[in-house]
């Protein structure tokens, strides 16, 4: 079993066979979001014996950082690397990173917590009809 972190490119986001609890989000990930997400840049993909099972990075949207991640059903295997990488890159931030976490999903919650984000107490709706909670990582430098 071979574990790579590699650039992302537009494919593996469309390759990736979510999680169940991130599965809704396919009707949201079309190839021209695909394609934007590989040119933002910020972005990498953990490969399983070369197979895309996971993707993450930071956008700037409306300048604020955002993390963001998308896991497939096969990607506990990569996951030590996987956080590694996540983790490697949110360090480098001199700005605070936020993102959000599905409310009711305790393992995503556990993950951001490793990668020290904690929650801000605030809960939105998100495009997708699902509320989650926002979450920071204060990168006071």
């Amino acid at each position: 079993m071979a574990v790579e972190i590699a650039p992302l490119l537009a494919a593996d986001l469309m390759e990736i066979e979510l999680q169940a609890n991130q599965a809704h989000m396919r009707a949201f990930m079309g190839a021209d979001f695909a394609h934007a997400v590989e040119v933002a840049g910020n972005c990498a993909t953990a490969l399983l014996d070369g197979r895309p099972v996971a993707c993450a990075g930071i956008a700037d949207i409306e300048g604020r950082k955002y993390a963001w991640a998308f896991l497939g059903h096969e990607a506990r295997p990569v996951m030590l690397a996987a956080t590694r990488a996540c983790l490697a890159v949110v360090q480098r931030e001199t700005s605070d990173v936020f993102t959000h976490c599905r409310v009711g999903v305790p393992a995503n919650a556990r993950w951001l917590k490793l990668l020290g984000f904690e929650p801000t107490g605030t809960r939105d709706v998100l495009p997708d009809g699902m509320t989650y909670d926002l979450w920071v990582r204060r990168n006071d430098r």
